[in-house]
């Protein structure tokens, strides 16, 4: 997802991703992990338009949303 990010501001776009969990040995509160949902949303409603990138042709429950 980040390489497609990358090659589409590139091309003048300006990108705004989801944040993910990444952090090793790190326990993520219930209440942090909903902070960043809502956070997520907040940058769809900035967009003027949203791409999706489907590996395996799986699209998630949260994707849908």
């Amino acid at each position: 997802m980040m390489k497609i990010a990358e090659k589409v501001a590139l091309k003048g776009n300006c990108i705004l991703t989801p944040v993910y969990p990444v952090l090793e040995n790190y326990k993520w509160t219930e209440e942090q992990l909903n902070m960043l949902k809502e956070e997520h949303f907040k940058r769809i409603e900035l967009a003027d338009a949203i791409l999706v990138v489907n590996v395996n042709n799986y699209i998630g429950y949260s994707t849908n949303l």
